[in-house]
Parts: structure tokens; sequence; C-alpha cells
């Protein structure tokens, strides 16, 4: 199997899906361990525009840990938006011409777990990162949340990265996403994955601020 037909027969099975919806979280370490960040996720997605991704992250001062910063990027059908609670502080929501604005919007304090899945699943986003990988090859095959994936290694020259992707053939879907920048080693997993299950628009209504 050749790396880089794998990836994109992976982003062709998100684009054939009619719905998504996911859980997980993204560990950032330091090389010396001296920095830890974790944050946690869940994404709904309905075809063609439906998206909501949530996301939280607790206080990096461990004393401060049981404090949490909870975020909603998505489109309801008529706007896209940004809904973010820092701490305890009262929930600012703000409002972006289209979906691909709202996610940039997201990424970075969702640590690139926001970009991951909506370049897989939304239309009108900027051009796959994944399919732009340079020296792309096969790895092992490792087992992630107890399924048996295909490791794809590659090199983001844009971002200065290097990615491993972990596949799974059965499905195409993403499992893992190991991310090595600078000093940091960014590991995103991806769990109890449901494709093309029955989703109620309702569930992507606009949040009225208790998120």
């Amino acid at each position: 199997m050749d790396a880089q037909r794998l990836v994109g027969d992976s982003l062709a099975a998100y684009r054939a899906l009619s719905t998504y919806q996911d859980d997980g979280y993204v560990v950032v370490r330091s090389k010396d361990q001296s920095h830890l960040q974790r944050t946690s996720f869940e994404t709904r997605f309905l075809r063609p525009s439906y998206f909501r991704f949530k996301f939280s992250s607790p206080h990096p001062y461990p004393p401060l840990a049981h404090v949490v910063t909870t975020c909603v990027c998505g489109f309801d059908g008529r706007s896209a938006y940004l809904c973010t609670r820092h701490y305890g502080n009262p929930a600012r929501v703000q409002n972006y011409v289209n979906i691909a604005m709202a996610v940039a919007g997201a990424t970075g304090i969702s640590s690139g777990s926001a970009h991951t899945i909506a370049q897989m699943l939304l239309d009108g986003l900027p051009e796959h990162v994944f399919a732009s990988m340079e020296n792309a090859k096969l790895g092992d095959r490792e087992v992630v949340e107890g399924r048996a994936c295909q490791s794809v290694h590659g090199r983001i020259r844009q971002a200065d990265v290097d990615i491993t992707l972990f596949i799974d053939p059965d499905t195409m879907t993403l499992r893992q996403l190991t991310t090595r920048f600078a000093e940091f080693t960014s590991t995103e997993v991806r769990r109890n994955i449901r494709l093309n299950e029955a989703l109620d628009k309702a569930v992507f209504a606009r949040p009225d601020g208790a998120i």
C-alpha cells in the first residue's frame, strides 16, 4: 500500500460520510517533560455543513487544574461561531463569516484538534494539511484504542513539523495524530468514532451560554 494513496483514500472516506461523531483528547508535552497541557474534545457533524466541536482545557498551573476553559466551535445551519468561557467567567460568543474562519479561531486554543477533523469533514476549508505531506512513508502497524492502525510518517514543510498519522484501514478513519515541532510533541487521540448514525439538527444549536 502506498502512503500517499492511503492518506488520499482516508480523506475521501471522510468526504463520503453523512454523519460523524467522536470524542478524544490532545496531550502536548515539552521535550524535557516539564510542560504538559491536555485538551479534551468531542465532535459532531452532519452533512453538508452542520458542525459542532466542543473542547476544554484545565488551567496550566497544577494547583488550579480544577479551573477549566471550555469552547464550542460550530455552524448551526445559518451562521458560524466560537463560544468561549474562560475559567468560570461569562461565555463570550464571536460570530464569523464562515466555518473556516471559526475553525481558524479555535485551532490554537484547541491544540490544533479543531482543524484536524474540520479539514477532513468540511468543504471550503484550505487545502488539507495531510494531502501536502512530504516524504510520506508507511510505518509499523500499531494498536490505538483497541484498533490495529497503519502508521504514516511525513513532514509538513510550511509548518516545520513532523507528523505521524494512525489510520484504521477497516474504516479509513484517523485514530491518532502525533506532531513533533520545536521542543514539543503533541499526541491527539480520537475514540468512540461513530459513522453515518442518525443525528438531529438540534444537536447543532448555538450554545445559550451554558457551555
